[in-house]
């Protein structure tokens, strides 16, 4: 007797095998990296662990780089709440401006009791250095966050390491900076690294 497969079993099986294309996609991002640490392999990993993240955390909304930039500079800004979701060191490494650092292991009481008037009628953004971390974050806080008046939760695609990689400004207490928080030097090869600004009188590198 054949055996009757109904929807919900139909959907999951279709959920299984997204996700295992989402793990083979990182996986061959990842070996890619391990194998070739150059600036391309390390940005086809990074963009292979993106779109696990998104699989994976598919009920949380995303937004990119160039659209949260356009949104920080734009008359509407003060619409958005930024949370970084990474430790007190990465953050005062260097973070997003106007961000605020709140614990990535804050629990939904925690958080709304410290955010709950901040977020109301506000888009907010969560991020920290890739997306797992954040995602994880929006998926204890979505529901509540939109019931507490929130117009929306989002996860920066890429996090922080997309964002610096593709030339935007990151700021510590002093101003803006060059530095950014690897994690660990195996996630920190995501990273491409800028030469350090010259500053003015310094002499040029191979000059007199």
């Amino acid at each position: 007797m054949s055996r009757k497969c109904g929807p919900g079993l139909f959907a999951r099986s279709a959920a299984i095998r997204r996700l295992a294309g989402s793990r083979f996609r990182v996986a061959a991002g990842l070996l890619l990296l391990a194998l070739w640490p150059s600036r391309p392999s390390a940005q086809t990993a990074l963009t292979a662990i993106e779109a696990t993240i998104a699989a994976t955390y598919e009920e949380i909304g995303e937004i990119s780089g160039s659209k949260l930039d356009s949104l920080l500079a734009s008359a509407d800004s003060s619409r958005l709440v930024l949370f970084d979701t990474r430790p007190v060191a990465e953050f005062e490494q260097s973070h997003i401006r106007k961000a605020i650092r709140v614990n990535p292991d804050a629990s939904a009481d925690a958080f709304f009791l410290a955010h709950d008037s901040l977020i109301r009628d506000k888009d907010v953004v969560l991020y920290c250095s890739v997306g797992y971390r954040s995602s994880i974050l929006a998926v204890r806080l979505q529901q509540r966050a939109l019931e507490s008046g929130a117009t929306s939760v989002a996860n920066l695609r890429g996090g922080l390491f997309r964002w610096y990689n593709e030339g935007r400004p990151v700021f510590n207490s002093a101003g803006e900076t060059d530095e950014i928080h690897p994690y660990d030097t195996w996630w920190g090869r995501l990273i491409d690294r800028r030469e350090p600004a010259t500053k003015v009188g310094e002499p040029q590198k191979g000059g007199s």
